[in-house]
């Protein structure tokens, strides 16, 4: 089964092209999904979690206040730390069990699309990496009309991560997305031709 790294920057059209490759049947898995089921309560990343920061990082529902820990995290780089050392075994746990089970299936193609693949060093994962590019000022447009942030909330985003330029050269493909779906589907089309030639 050929492992595909899928990644880009904020509003750079990851999730359409990870919906592209699921229309055409490929295994896709969303990092960012699998994160938010590591801390639900019960699992193991969530106890830990709690232990660490306290009842304040819990709301009256029982799911962690986002808010509180963003607060956190944004004040103290030992907090980061922490709250990743504390989520991503769970989150690497549960995509070895996703990644089983395509296997045990018989699929060809396992996608997992990761927002921060570089960021977090994760390129010996995959066989692959395609990067979803977008030239800088539509990416800035595209989040602002989305996100509804303002042009210096999206570009604070968007500087956040490594740049698309280099997070592209780092990659095997890139899926330039500034032409409209239809293009954007022949790209992903291009790309997956020559992973399974």
């Amino acid at each position: 089964m050929v492992r595909i790294g899928l990644t880009g920057g904020p509003g750079s059209g990851k999730s359409t092209v990870a919906g592209i490759l699921e229309r055409r049947n490929i295994a896709v898995v969303d990092l960012d999904c699998l994160s938010r089921t590591a801390v639900k309560p019960g699992q193991a990343a969530y106890k830990k979690i709690v232990d660490y920061f306290g009842k304040s990082a819990i709301l009256e529902s029982g799911e962690l206040d986002r808010v509180f820990l963003r607060t956190r995290l944004i004040k103290s780089r030992e907090d980061k730390k922490n709250l990743e050392k504390f989520i991503h075994p769970e989150v690497f746990r549960l995509l070895e069990k996703e990644y089983k089970k395509y296997l045990k299936s018989g699929e060809k193609i396992f996608c997992v699309e990761a927002p921060l693949l570089f960021e977090k060093d994760m390129k010996a994962l995959f066989d692959y990496i395609i990067t979803v590019f977008i030239p800088y000022e539509l990416q800035i447009e595209r989040l602002v009309k989305r996100d509804s942030v303002t042009e210096e909330g999206a570009e604070g985003l968007v500087n956040s991560q490594i740049s698309l330029a280099e997070k592209a050269a780092r990659s095997d493909f890139i899926i330039t997305n500034d032409k409209g779906f239809d293009e954007l589907e022949k790209e992903v089309d291009k790309v997956l031709k020559k992973i399974l030639k």
